[in-house]
């Protein structure tokens, strides 16, 4: 938002946006009003009072060597190691020897939910009914569904009714990588 800010309001000043209507002259804003549009924004993020901080390194360092210990054991296995999210350790070579399984990540998976994408969303069932995968990384699996009164209740109860519950239903938690917020999850043992 702040970058778009400063864009459109860069162009509005120098005059290379204005009225497409010949003759009219460009528009040009007050100061104030350029203050008030940049302020805001940094009022609220200011307002959240909490600073992000990174895990202690040698925390961090612990947790992707028993993620790819953990990864390494089901590839070796022969068994298909699904990331939900977190992709980039397999794009940047953090985490190597896994071919990615592209059909599914949390983003197209909340998507395919809002969109009501049936056919995505049974496909996806169908696998982890299956138990497809041997290993699946996800971030923090909660069975929750929200009120209208929480922020973003319509993607959160989508995400626990199409991944989580499907998910927990044929899955376990083996292990919670924490501060990274990761869980582990291997078949629960049942069905296919």
């Amino acid at each position: 938002y702040m970058v778009l800010g400063v864009v459109l309001a860069m162009g509005i000043f120098s005059g290379s946006i204005g009225s497409s209507n010949r003759g009219a002259l460009p528009y040009r804003p007050s100061w104030l009003l350029l203050a008030a549009t940049m302020a805001i924004p940094v009022a609220f993020t200011i307002g959240e009072g909490r600073a992000w901080r990174h895990p202690p390194a040698e925390e961090a360092a612990r947790n992707l060597s028993r993620l790819r210990e953990i990864v390494a054991e089901a590839v070796g296995a022969g068994e298909e190691v699904l990331f939900l999210q977190e992709r980039h350790l397999l794009a940047l070579g953090m985490i190597e020897g896994v071919p990615l399984v592209p059909e599914y990540e949390k983003v197209l998976l909340v998507e395919a939910g809002m969109s009501g994408n049936w056919t995505y969303l049974q496909s996806f069932f169908k696998d982890l009914e299956s138990r497809r995968f041997g290993l699946i990384v996800a971030p923090p699996l909660h069975d929750v569904i929200q009120d209208q009164t929480s922020p973003s209740w319509e993607e959160n109860n989508i995400w626990v009714e199409n991944v989580v519950r499907p998910v927990l239903a044929n899955y376990m938690v083996i292990e919670k990588l924490s501060p990274a917020g990761l869980w582990l999850l291997e078949p629960d043992g049942g069905g296919g």
